[in-house]
């Protein structure tokens, strides 16, 4: 089995939340000019469903937001990857170590409709080609040109909280099928500087060929908290397990970052 085919890819943690008030998630558009900055560091550990090899990453990413108009917000993520595959079986053991760009993607999300507290939007990411982990089980070096599109609903509670789904269909370049995404996201200011961030994943596969690849299903949760260090900054610590999978790798992760609002 592939190092890749180890790991569901991650297509990113999904750090689209801003740190406004009423304003956290990607639902919400960013005014013109205004953009977010999140530079983090993430180490996965996953565990392949079928033949027990494990697969360690470390990932540094950053992913933008920027304002274009008060109704597009351009979106887009870059990331360097390096991976460890240990095998083992009853008489050997092998180790592969690598390093590589991937799981990055560039795209654009409208502003649709607010109703009070609530707001809508539609999102369409492109991912880009690049010889690490761009698409869910499958070949590392394969996902450029994959297209998802997803439609992002929010709603503001209280004071400085907000709840929000996201559906999407992302559509595999080439043979790949497509996939069902449906994640959701929960902040919540604990006090004058501290926020809790709550959000789960989800994928399911679609239209795959059975013929040659497996149908597969995996469901992620991560907890956040994101310390406010002035100035519009703040700091990350995160852990994510996953939930519950189906042909999918089993992972853990530890995720720190800072996040800059200009």
């Amino acid at each position: 089995m592939p190092a890749s085919r180890a790991a569901a890819a991650l297509g990113g943690v999904c750090l689209a939340l801003a740190t406004g008030a009423s304003a956290q998630a990607g639902a919400w558009p960013r005014e013109r000019g205004e953009s977010l900055l999140i530079v983090t560091g993430s180490w996965h550990r996953l565990a392949a469903p079928q033949d027990g090899a494990v697969l360690f990453k470390r990932e540094a990413a950053i992913y933008g937001e920027y304002g274009a108009t008060g109704r597009i917000t351009l979106v887009g993520r870059f990331a360097l990857q390096d991976f460890r595959e240990e095998i083992r079986t009853d008489d050997t053991a092998l180790a592969v170590t690598y390093a590589t760009f991937g799981g990055s993607e560039a795209g654009a999300r409208v502003h649709l409709a607010r109703l009070g507290r609530w707001c809508a939007s539609g999102q369409l990411l492109v991912t880009l080609p690049s010889a690490g982990e761009n698409r869910t089980n499958a070949e590392h070096g394969t996902g450029g040109g994959d297209v998802d599109l997803r439609a992002l609903v929010g709603r503001s509670i209280g004071e400085a909280g907000f709840a929000e789904i996201q559906l999407g269909l992302r559509e595999r370049e080439g043979e790949g099928g497509s996939e069902v995404r449906f994640d959701t996201a929960f902040g919540w200011e604990l006090n004058s500087r501290l926020r809790l961030h709550l959000q789960t994943y989800s994928v399911w596969s679609h239209e795959l060929d059975t013929t040659r690849l497996r149908d597969f299903s995996g469901h992620r949760a991560q907890v956040s908290v994101l310390a406010s260090l002035g100035g519009g900054r703040y700091a990350q610590l995160g852990v994510m397990s996953t939930v519950r999978a189906h042909d999918m790798a089993d992972e853990a992760a530890a995720i720190i970052g800072v996040w800059q609002q200009f």
